[in-house]
């Protein structure tokens, strides 16, 4: 489903800003967010998938970053599942079992649980 052109284009200034950014004419755009009853056109299949992307490449740094700092002021819960036992035959109790692991990290994680030699505050990146 594509996300709302009115917004990419109302937000971010202009519609001549929108159709240099998708690289189509500023009519097109227009077409699109006019507030005129009946005139109002949807974008092709094609412009929505750029329209998609578009907004998508502008809005996915914001979701992280707002994530990212949710998660150190807050922590957050980690589920995961992992398999434990021992190689076995099946049937047998050693067998092992996929388990559900749920977790909850304090904001604090992060800083703390640092590889062994990284110097504090090194980016996580180069280890």
């Amino acid at each position: 489903m594509p996300l709302c052109v009115s917004c990419s284009g109302r937000r971010k200034g202009s519609t001549k800003n929108v159709a240099v950014l998708l690289g189509i004419s500023q009519r097109t755009v227009q077409r699109w967010v006019t507030t005129r009853p009946g005139m109002r056109r949807r974008p092709s299949a094609v412009h929505a998938g750029l329209i998609d992307e578009a907004v998508r490449a502008r809005w996915q740094p914001l979701v992280r970053a707002r994530l990212r700092a949710r998660t150190e002021s807050d922590g957050f819960v980690f589920h995961t599942r992992a398999r434990f036992g021992f190689a076995a035959p099946a049937g047998s109790s050693d067998d092992p079992r996929v388990r559900l692991i749920t977790q909850y990290l304090s904001e604090k994680w992060p800083a703390s649980c640092s590889p062994p030699g990284m110097p504090a505050g090194a980016s996580s990146s180069r280890w």
